[in-house]
């Protein structure tokens, strides 16, 4: 007896079918097509990994780990630039085509200088998406001169909401938001400005967010 059949079996399954010992077992089910079609062997499963993957090939947890450095020890800008500053951008967000923001999302972004604890700079977050996703955020941050441009990298909190038409959702309601936004100045007092963030709550609850929102648009300095 092995893996709950008689040895008998086993060999004599390996033989054309009058010369088996023993019948197969009366319960055996035929492969599904699906099985046949991926050439997969009834009872397997792939193995979940919990691990997501950024477009970009990193894990979520390394782009966070990554803003933090860049917020950390990056050089900050000459108190000589204006550093602050409110973007308006529209985007979408491209990670699940069933989740909130697919078909739109709107974020406004207020920039601060550097005095928090002399080092970074507050960075305030609004976003709707066209389908009644809600947030409003605060985060840390700093600004990066990079290519004659400005490398504005943040994390922070979120209040969230998927869809308040729905009602209120407790579990949902606290979020993280990271990410990174560049912009170039193209006058005096204004620039435009291209983004990526993502949002979840690290997966704390079954109502993480789960969005990946990438925007552009302008920048006013004032």
């Amino acid at each position: 007896m092995a893996d709950g059949y008689p040895v008998g079996w086993r060999v004599g399954s390996l033989l054309p079918p009058r010369m088996g010992l023993l019948p197969p077992p009366q319960d055996s089910a035929a492969p599904s097509e699906d099985r046949l079609k991926h050439n997969e062997p009834e009872g397997f499963a792939p193995v979940a990994t919990g691990v997501e993957s950024m477009p970009i090939g990193l894990t979520y947890a390394e782009f966070v780990v990554g803003v933090i450095g860049l917020i950390w020890f990056g050089e900050p800008m000459p108190a000589t630039y204006d550093q602050t500053g409110t973007s308006v951008t529209f985007g979408a967000n491209a990670k699940d085509k069933d989740g909130p923001g697919h078909e739109g999302f709107l974020t406004v972004t207020a920039y601060g200088v550097e005095r928090i604890w002399e080092r970074f700079a507050p960075v305030y977050g609004f976003g709707a998406s066209v389908d009644g996703a809600l947030y409003a955020s605060f985060g840390l941050g700093k600004h990066i001169q990079v290519l004659g441009g400005t490398l504005t990298p943040f994390t922070g909190p979120a209040l969230y909401q998927r869809d308040l038409a729905d009602g209120f959702d407790a579990k949902e309601l606290i979020q993280f938001r990271t990410g990174v936004d560049f912009s170039w100045p193209v006058g005096e007092s204004s620039a435009i400005t291209l983004g990526w963030y993502h949002m979840s709550n690290m997966k704390l609850t079954d109502s993480s967010a789960g969005i990946d929102v990438t925007h552009a648009g302008f920048v006013l300095h004032f």
